[in-house]
């Protein structure tokens, strides 16, 4: 059998809406965008420029963020600007990728995963192929954050639970319908008993851990 997400995918695109930090975060434009007589020079006050494309200073995270991330990070990576300004440059670069596993979360709506209303043609997975690469990602150990301890779960386990429980919340969707949908990609019994932990009413990965 094949990829069991697509009726989800339908459903969650049919009834979907970007979220509004997602909507409104300010864009990467091209130096020609700022105005005729535009400049480096000028730009440079309120942009910074990144691979040719100027970011609106706004964008850049904070430095304490930026070492914090890294320092959780498996490999260490310091990403000074946030998921959603990274995959509208590289879209911008590169107009017919398409954006796939954390990328694509952050374009769906996950802040902490929708085709971006800003940059139609930027190209996403599905929402369930999405979750299935993020998954994958956190059990393999490519990606992490910090989390408290003593939950009784794995350091994995408790990433995975405030994961589904975001990316459910961002869908509209009952983590109980995952398990099926992402069948022949993770192993269902794992999927049930994570799903079994999750928190439909948890507004955010804290209040998932309470």
């Amino acid at each position: 059998m094949g990829y069991q997400g697509t009726e989800l995918d339908r459903r969650i695109a049919r009834e979907h809406f970007a979220p509004l930090h997602v909507v409104q975060r300010p864009r990467p434009v091209r130096l020609e965008e700022l105005g005729r007589k535009a400049t480096p020079e000028s730009a440079a006050e309120t942009h910074v420029q990144v691979n040719g494309l100027w970011v609106p200073k706004q964008n850049l995270r904070d430095a304490t963020i930026v070492s914090l991330g890294a320092q959780s990070h498996p490999r260490g990576l310091a990403y000074e600007l946030d998921a959603l300004t990274r995959a509208r440059l590289c879209h911008l670069q590169h107009p017919h990728w398409v954006m796939s596993g954390w990328t694509a979360a952050a374009q769906w709506g996950l802040e902490y995963f929708v085709d971006d209303p800003g940059f139609r043609d930027l190209q996403v997975t599905p929402p369930v192929l999405t979750l299935i690469h993020c998954l994958k990602s956190l059990w393999s150990g490519e990606h992490s954050w910090n989390i408290p301890v003593g939950t009784g779960l794995t350091d994995a386990g408790v990433r995975a639970v405030q994961l589904v429980d975001a990316m459910s919340r961002i869908f509209g969707i009952d983590p109980q319908e995952l398990p099926e949908a992402c069948a022949h990609h993770l192993d269902r019994r794992r999927m049930e008993v994570l799903t079994s932990w999750c928190d439909q009413g948890g507004e955010s990965p804290m209040e998932t851990l309470m």
